[in-house]
């Protein structure tokens, strides 16, 4: 699809509506999915004045109860009664193992007729769900249309601007035959784009406990810095660096966050991938600018992934990216505006590279955007 080919689409995109709406308060129903997102679900939909009257879950085991209400499998007896009485089912699943598109067509197969997404109940009722990233409302979107077209003329090639055209109507209808097909296997270093120049020098924001720096095996390592604020990510990832074979002499770990500036900052801990920085978080960490700590270090390679800090790092590493033009590798899925206005910073940053973008996950999660240099 052509750059003009696109904008037409997108245009399509924003007149479409959701097929699938809530049911009116009061309606009984059922949950797909009694994890924590499922619990949740259940907080809103009881808040709202509907009847959950069962779970189904794929771990559910015989007569299980989740908050006082049963939870079945789909295939057992009790799910084909609830699909032959014609309730409504919602997912409760909003994560990037979980394809929720093939979950939709097996909850059809098993005779439920009505199948809302996870989306149906962030339009109904917006704010109140726990796990949002992205979701927002249709006004949202539409306040933002000129950004989100300038968006989409950045990508250099095809499956760039299919992708972002995904995500936006994923967003906009909630639509879960999408996007599912995600390259888990190659996060971060996608097959067919060029590999890393070596040697390569690089800055892994939001190491986690070492996954990234285990992916690179491959490459020839100069010098690495990971930044992992979380105490316990931090921990296993000081392991896994002790035992890893390979990796430069010139391997630093800082259990400090990524910012624009230097200094204090809220965060949620013990979050595993999940934990990030927020206003009511229960601890406070150490963040840094790149410019700041690391002024010399000339990186080849960057890669972000820091639960939504994304724009603010990248601002606190403008003298160091602007200088080194180093390639990126940066999340655009935890905010909402990530989508096109990280991928902006970036072209401000390293004009001359060329933008990708790729995703890793099932839902619209680990979108990741790419920066190559020429």
């Amino acid at each position: 699809m052509d750059s003009v080919s696109a904008r037409f689409r997108l245009s399509e995109i924003f007149e479409q509506r959701p097929e699938i709406l809530m049911p009116e308060a009061g309606t009984s129903l059922v949950v797909y999915g009694a994890g924590n997102c499922g619990r949740d679900v259940l907080r809103v939909l009881q808040d709202a004045g509907y009847e959950v009257v069962a779970f189904l879950d794929t771990r559910a085991a015989a007569d299980s109860m989740v908050g006082g209400i049963p939870s079945h499998r789909l295939e057992s007896p009790e799910a084909s009664r609830l699909a032959t009485a014609g309730l409504p089912v919602l997912i409760a699943v909003y994560n990037f193992t979980a394809d929720t598109g093939m979950i939709a067509l097996r909850l059809r197969e098993a005779g439920f007729h009505s199948v809302l997404p996870y989306y149906a109940l962030e339009a109904k009722f917006p704010g109140t769900l726990k796990s949002r990233y992205w979701l927002e409302t249709r006004e949202y979107w539409a306040e933002r249309r000129e950004a989100i077209f300038q968006g989409l003329d950045l990508w250099v090639d095809e499956e760039s601007r299919g992708i972002y055209l995904a995500l936006m109507e994923l967003r906009l209808t909630g639509n879960l035959q999408l996007l599912r097909n995600p390259d888990r296997a190659h996060q971060y270093f996608p097959a067919d784009l060029p590999a890393l120049k070596e040697p390569v020098r690089m800055i892994d924001g939001g190491a986690y406990v070492g996954d990234t720096l285990a992916a690179m095996e491959r490459y020839e390592l100069e010098a690495v810095a990971a930044f992992e604020p979380d105490q316990e990510n931090f921990q296993a990832l000081k392991i896994w660096v002790e035992q890893a074979v390979g990796l430069p002499k010139e391997t630093v770990l800082f259990p400090c966050g990524l910012g624009s500036q230097t200094g204090w900052q809220s965060f949620h801990s013990s979050q595993q991938a999940g934990s990030a920085m927020g206003d009511a978080g229960e601890t406070a960490i150490q963040v840094l600018a790149l410019d700041d700590v690391l002024p010399r270090f000339q990186p080849t390679f960057i890669k972000l992934d820091i639960e939504g800090a994304e724009t603010a790092a990248l601002n606190g590493a403008a003298q160091t990216i602007t200088s080194s033009q180093p390639r990126l590798a940066i999340c655009v899925y935890h905010r909402p505006d990530d989508l096109w206005n990280v991928p902006l910073l970036m072209r401000q940053l390293v004009p001359g590279h060329r933008l990708f973008l790729r995703y890793h996950g099932f839902n619209g999660f680990d979108a990741v955007a790419y920066a190559i240099e020429p």
